[in-house]
């Protein structure tokens, strides 16, 4: 890496100064001007193009701004190199962005592409997926992930090398169509929590990880995916893409399961569920149901089961599960029970 030294540096101070004291509007004078220039491209010193180029750059034509910029990339300054690139019209940034990439050094190849208005990402992509490690990789992918760009290669140095949580980042900021090897990196070798996290970044497909989390998952997990998936998704979801958790649940007889996962899943087809209940015959559940069930039409076939079983235990079940008052849980046996059609006076037990 070479700096311009404090000599250089003054030496085209100098000329510089007595170039701007010369006769007054002497850059109208095409001859004069025209010997100014190659005499300060003939130097070689890369700070005084630098600077000349950045004081007449709207009157020297866009190869002579090159001619002086290749002085300035031959010098290998890579501070220099970068306010050429950012400072004067007309230069060649494409060149200069090379030597900075060439260097290696990440702090200014970072200052470069931030701050150099017209850097070529591509370049940048290019040069980080042959030498960039996966950290520098991902980065750009966060920063840059609204630029043009075919960064496809990344994204697979991402998929294949990278961390899930890397992984996962990049599925969040980018098309499901472009990181179909980031999901697959996930499914493959994410934990059953990472399945469910993937969720929130719309894979193209559900059912792959729903799998995985039905297989490796705890039925807790299950649960935890559909929840996830109907917070996402809502009325788009496609139930198909979640029936490994679902016939999970199903299958598991886990009547609490069952009703918290019905009710979230409405207003998708609910029957199997609603069987689940009615054939466990449990007062609880079925009360529950009866009561909050997403279709009212399945209202009639609970309440059955519910009064099928005797007052006394429905009242037990009221005031000691559910922790009803007394006034409350007469209202629910006169309205289940119909005691009024009675003789005796089924309240007072």
């Amino acid at each position: 890496m070479i700096y311009c030294g404090s000599e250089t540096k003054k030496k085209a101070e100098l000329i510089m100064r007595a170039i701007q004291n010369l006769p007054y509007k002497f850059e109208e004078n095409g001859k004069l001007f025209a010997k100014i220039y190659e005499k300060v491209l003939n130097t070689k010193n890369d700070y005084l193009c630098y600077l000349f180029a950045k004081q007449y750059c709207v009157i020297l034509e866009k190869w002579e701004v090159r001619a002086l910029g290749r002085v300035v990339a031959e010098g290998e300054d890579l501070k220099l190199n970068i306010d050429f690139a950012k400072e004067v019209d007309g230069a060649d940034v494409d060149l200069h962005e090379k030597i900075i990439l060439d260097s290696k050094n990440n702090v200014f190849i970072e200052t470069f592409m931030r701050e150099v208005e017209d850097a070529d990402y591509q370049m940048y992509f290019d040069h980080l997926y042959l030498y960039g490690s996966l950290t520098d990789n991902f980065n750009a992918l966060i920063y840059y992930a609204a630029e043009d760009v075919d960064f496809s290669k990344n994204l697979h140095l991402i998929a294949e090398k990278g961390s899930i949580d890397f992984n996962l980042i990049v599925c969040a900021f980018y098309s499901s169509y472009m990181t179909k090897e980031n999901q697959q990196a996930v499914l493959k070798r994410g934990s059953v929590f990472q399945n469910i996290d993937i969720i929130n970044c719309e894979p193209s497909s559900l059912l792959d990880h729903a799998k995985m989390v039905a297989k490796q998952g705890s039925l807790q997990d299950s649960f935890k995916f559909v929840e996830e998936a109907v917070n996402v998704y809502g009325p788009y979801l496609d139930e198909n893409q979640i029936e490994p958790c679902t016939s999970k649940i199903l299958a598991s007889k886990n009547l609490e399961l069952i009703y918290k996962t019905a009710n979230i899943l409405q207003p998708y087809n609910l029957e199997e569920y609603a069987n689940a209940i009615r054939e466990s015959k449990d007062l609880f559940y079925n009360f529950l149901a009866c009561e909050n069930w997403p279709d009212p039409t399945e209202r009639k076939s609970f309440e059955k089961i519910v009064a099928s079983y005797p007052i006394p235990q429905f009242k037990g079940m009221c005031i000691f599960m559910l922790k009803l008052d007394q006034n409350t849980v007469n209202n629910y046996v006169r309205e289940y029970y119909h005691p009024e059609e009675d003789d005796g006076d089924e309240l007072s037990f």
